[in-house]
């Protein structure tokens, strides 16, 4: 039994401590009662603590346990002994792989972010350009090289502008568009 990851967080109910994720035999909650593991009913597989979102709802009769990821959901209704009653699944495309997602990554080559999706820890997250953000700062980059032939500027003296787009793609292209030069400035 290796523990691969745990979450603790005390509860109002005093039922349970927090989740304990296994290597390969699935997940436990951690009990007031002695600290005794006990089981859920989930596959091993399942839950993916880095990505997913894991929630528990409950009543006097049930338990509600819900896997949020990216692509859908799975609940499971649960009885007082975390025994299985029923199971519901639900699957859709995730943003990556809808229309919005895809123009999103063109449009936007990479993103910095204070938060995490799954996580509560504030710190710089990088989403790393894909191939398809190449195309969006191909695009700024001529749209760049179009708005210098408006301005008639010389391609020699704004190669600090085209740098900025190169590397940045949408967010170098707004500020040449706004700024007329960016050596200038410096």
């Amino acid at each position: 039994f290796k523990i691969k990851y745990i979450y603790v967080r005390e509860m109002i109910l005093r039922e349970f401590y927090g989740l304990i994720v296994s290597e390969n035999q699935g997940l436990y909650l951690i009990s007031y009662d002695g600290y005794k593991l006990i089981r859920l009913p989930i596959p091993p597989n399942e839950y993916d603590y880095r990505k997913d979102i894991f929630s528990m709802m409950g009543n006097m009769f049930n338990r509600s346990i819900s896997i949020v990821r990216p692509d859908g959901i799975t609940t499971y209704a649960v009885n007082r002994d975390y025994q299985l009653i029923k199971e519901y699944r639900e699957s859709w495309k995730s943003v990556s792989q809808r229309f919005e997602g895809q123009l999103e990554r063109v449009i936007f080559p990479f993103a910095i972010k204070l938060r995490s999706d799954n996580s509560g820890f504030v710190n710089f997250y990088v989403r790393p350009p894909a191939l398809s953000g190449l195309i969006g700062i191909g695009v700024f980059f001529l749209l760049t090289l179009i708005l210098f032939r408006i301005r008639r500027k010389n391609l020699v003296e704004g190669w600090p502008d085209l740098l900025i787009v190169l590397l940045t793609g949408i967010f170098g292209f707004v500020a040449v568009a706004l700024f007329d030069r960016v050596d200038k400035i410096i």
